[in-house]
Order: C-alpha cells, then structure tokens, then sequence
C-alpha cells in the first residue's frame, strides 16, 4: 500500500496511526497525572438544591443535587475537591457569585485500575452529615 508514496505521505500515515480515543483513565496514565471521575453528589434529607463542584480551584460542574452528573478531571499529585452553595439570587457559582463552602476533601492519586469513593460533607459538626460526593479516582 505504501508502493511509490513519498518519505512525507508515509511519515503522515504513520503520525496519523498515533491519534486515537482514550478513555479517561487511559488518558491521566499517558499524561502521568491521576484523574477523578464524579458520578454523583447527593444530599441526604430536605429538598434538592443547586451547588457547585471545584477541583483544585476551577469549577467543574454546576446543578442540582442527587442527579448523576458524570464529570471527569485529571490532576497531578492531589485533588482538592469542593462543594459550593449557589447563591439564591444570582444563580450562578463563578466569582462573587459564589455561596459559601459547603465542605471539601482531599485524594491523592488512586491504584491504576481506579478506587471508589464515597466522601461525607458534614458542614455541621454536630450534625450527621448530609452530603455525599460519589467518584472514582485514577493513578498514574
């Protein structure tokens, strides 16, 4: 197939034999970072509300709780994972939009084929708590 093609057009085929699909974890262990998939956050009691979720300071996603929201995100080293409020009046989490910290954690890079999590955010100490955050995490 390759029969009178010049050094460029094989060099082209080959590059382009390179490029494919990876699936997220398939990408953080190229990339040699970590990656954390969130499947869903849950609040446990009382009515559903609209919060947000940040990775390490950027915003990933923003709706309403207990509905299955899928959002991946690769990292390096560690992830700081928040959940926000959304102020009532304005709707929105970005900037001073943003309501106050619901609660936060940590992970660090999980086992290549992955590690479920499931992390309570109590923001009451005194209180059980009433959000979940449901993911896996990827390591390199």
């Amino acid at each position: 197939m390759l029969k009178n093609k010049s050094p460029e057009d094989i060099n082209r085929v080959s590059n382009e034999g390179l490029f494919t699909e990876l699936t997220p974890k398939e990408a953080s262990g190229i990339e040699g970072g970590a990656a954390l998939n969130i499947f869903q956050v849950n609040k446990l009691g009382g009515p559903k509300e609209t919060v947000c979720l940040y990775v390490n300071g950027e915003q990933i996603w923003k709706g309403e709780t207990n509905t299955a929201i899928n959002q991946f995100k690769a990292f390096q080293f560690s992830a700081y994972v928040e959940l926000k409020k959304v102020k009532e009046a304005s709707g929105n989490c970005g900037g001073d939009e943003c309501g106050d910290v619901i609660g936060a954690f940590s992970l660090s890079a999980g086992p290549v084929g992955g590690s479920d999590f499931l992390q309570p955010i109590q923001p009451d100490p005194n209180n059980p708590p009433i959000y979940q955050v449901i993911g896996q995490n990827f390591g390199p």
